[in-house]
């Protein structure tokens, strides 16, 4: 996890590391596959990716950047960025990398609710996003929680109350949360392989006007 998005989770609770690993899996799952992959069919050929992938490398450019100044000054959240300029906080690596990942996450969110539980999902959604206003991961996160049977809408985020309290969860309940994760993630990659499918065939994405 250190190694891809600069953070290192301290488990205190054994009931804490399955938190962490839905979370992180949300974002590997958002960044590494969903957003490409929702980019790649909305431009033409190779032009989406590429823009996306500048915008998520200049992210993590600046992140490496702030932590080579050995933490000098306390790197501003969006939203205290957006208050402060909202010109230079809309052209920032982030708002550009947030803007383009916020069709992605909510098509997301919109597909585990179709294949789990629309109403559960659309809680989640809500209640995390009042926490997290330029954020697409946590409420997707909290999303996957809901749908796993974890502690539901309110969790937004790994180190929310519940987690950091360590859910009880038995052994038997943290690896059926995983698999029922994994089961969440490849039912969304084969709806919307799909819906690509059907897309394709009525000509109504870009790449197949060609």
């Amino acid at each position: 996890m250190k190694d891809y998005d600069g953070t290192e989770p301290v488990v205190h609770r054994p009931g804490e590391l399955v938190f962490h690993a839905i979370s992180h899996g949300t974002e590997r799952a958002l960044r590494q596959y969903f957003s490409l992959f929702f980019w790649f069919l909305v431009m033409p050929g190779p032009m989406g990716l590429v823009v996306y992938m500048m915008a998520h490398w200049s992210v993590i450019r600046e992140r490496d950047v702030w932590q080579a100044q050995a933490f000098a000054h306390e790197r501003p959240t969006m939203q205290e960025a957006w208050e402060t300029h909202k010109l230079k906080a809309a052209i920032s690596p982030r708002f550009v990398l947030f803007a383009m990942e916020w069709l992605p996450a909510r098509l997301i969110a919109l597909t585990v609710g179709l294949v789990a539980q629309l109403d559960d999902a659309a809680l989640a959604w809500r209640t995390a996003k009042n926490h997290s206003r330029f954020s697409n991961r946590a409420p997707l996160t909290a999303v996957f929680f809901t749908a796993v049977g974890l502690v539901g809408g309110a969790a937004f985020d790994p180190v929310s109350k519940a987690a950091s309290e360590g859910q009880l969860l038995s052994e038997e309940n943290q690896v059926q949360a995983l698999q029922q994760f994994r089961q969440l993630i490849f039912k969304c990659a084969v709806v919307w392989l799909m819906a690509t499918l059907v897309f394709a065939i009525l000509g109504w994405l870009p790449s197949s006007r060609l």
